[in-house]
């Protein structure tokens, strides 16, 4: 998984990064025939180097070579952005006996959870995050909002090459076409286009004038706007007179 990194923050002044409070909740694991390792660097960079790491360190502190043990590596590294915000799930993977390492994770960090997708998957750690009775987090809730949008885009099968969408409900729907009113913000749009056009969903009002913001933001080099993958697909459902221009 590869998140984009920025170094833009909403964190107030003051207040630790969520990459400064993991760390410190990781620094309390272990015992009892599990141990975590510690916080990658490069040379991490997949399962096969979390493996070699777990052995060099049992061999050099003396620890049992059969013990339990958890780690992350670099490419799940990438979930932080380089201020330390947590901008994606972490994925915490592990070796030995699985119950071990679920009760040695625990429920994760304050504020945090643990998702233990069983013995064949990696555990992942996420902020723990709000919603309404509809089941929709608030605008101003980067993480909440994150996994909101992850949830909708997730197909309902990966197995078949057309991929189909659960239905939005009402509420979604609304909720989604609110992000898109005026003005148009494509940076932000192009999280909420796809949702919507995966249902062939997006309005023309919304096609025509992200259109028009599209040609004007990226005149020249209109491919460059990840959006148009549902932009595009929306104008010439709507037959729109400008969609082969």
């Amino acid at each position: 998984m590869v998140v984009l990194v920025g170094l833009n923050t909403n964190r107030p002044a003051g207040q630790q990064s969520d990459l400064s409070r993991i760390k410190a909740w990781w620094r309390t694991l272990g015992g009892d025939r599990f141990a975590v390792l510690p916080p990658p660097t490069r040379s991490r960079y997949t399962q096969s180097d979390g493996h070699e790491d777990a052995a060099e360190m049992f061999a050099t502190r003396g620890i049992a070579a059969d013990t339990s043990f958890a780690y992350w590596h670099w490419q799940s590294h990438d979930a932080f952005a380089r201020s330390g915000d947590l901008q994606g799930v972490l994925y915490l993977h592990w070796g030995g006996d699985h119950a071990t390492v679920a009760t040695g994770l625990g429920e994760g960090p304050p504020g945090y959870r643990i998702v233990n997708n069983g013995p064949q998957g990696a555990f992942q750690l996420d902020k723990i995050t709000a919603a309404d009775a509809d089941g929709l987090p608030d605008p101003e809730d980067t993480a909440g909002v994150r996994q909101f949008l992850a949830r909708l885009d997730e197909p309902r099968s990966r197995k078949t090459r057309a991929r189909e969408y659960d239905p939005l409900t009402a509420a979604e729907e609304r909720w989604l076409h609110d992000r898109l009113a005026d003005p148009v913000d494509l940076d932000a749009a192009v999280r909420f286009t796809a949702p919507l056009e995966h249902r062939r969903a997006l309005t023309p009002d919304e096609a025509a004038r992200l259109l028009s913001a599209w040609r004007e933001t990226y005149a020249g080099r209109l491919a460059a706007w990840p959006g148009w993958r549902s932009v595009l697909p929306a104008l010439l459902r709507q037959e729109h007179p400008e969609a082969w221009d």
